[in-house]
């Protein structure tokens, strides 16, 4: 798949980055990427290879089924241990497949319910994961719908 400069993608370990130029670094072609975070970082991705650090952004089409798929899971089932369940959600965290990671806000966010209705909280890697997932998620979706991030959640009730 081919990219121009200015064009968004979805990065599975940034998120929503833009590409600034096509840079040629020691006789290859590069995508250099600005993450659209509060830190713009700088990424560079070789242009002739099976990329699959990024990719186009979903259609509205594409997140209506996400929406309808999310709006579907309604349990979710613990890992046997603390660890595994982590090493699941990193997982789909950093799948690059938006389904999987629409499946993973629902179930962390089922996850959290279920710890909070313990009188628990979720542990820090866990939390950091919530957040990652839902950032990435709602920066998509915001800027393909055009609406605020904030308002991303009110799709999915």
């Amino acid at each position: 798949m081919e990219f121009n400069v200015g064009d968004f993608v979805f990065h599975r370990s940034d998120g929503l980055c833009k590409i600034i130029s096509i840079e040629d670094r020691d006789g290859e072609g590069f995508y250099k990427l600005e993450t659209v975070s509060n830190f713009h970082d700088i990424i560079y991705c070789p242009i002739n290879t099976d990329n699959h650090s990024f990719r186009k952004l979903m259609s509205k089409e594409e997140i209506k089924k996400l929406i309808e798929y999310v709006k579907t899971i309604t349990t979710y089932t613990d890992a046997p241990t603390s660890k595994k369940r982590r090493e699941k959600f990193k997982e789909l965290l950093y799948s690059n497949n938006p389904m999987k990671l629409g499946f993973l806000a629902k179930s962390i966010s089922i996850f959290k319910k279920q710890r909070e209705d313990k009188n628990q909280t979720l542990s820090q890697e866990d939390r950091f994961i919530y957040k990652k997932v839902h950032h990435f998620l709602e920066s998509e979706i915001s800027l393909v719908l055009n609406i605020k991030e904030e308002e991303v959640a009110n799709l999915f009730n």
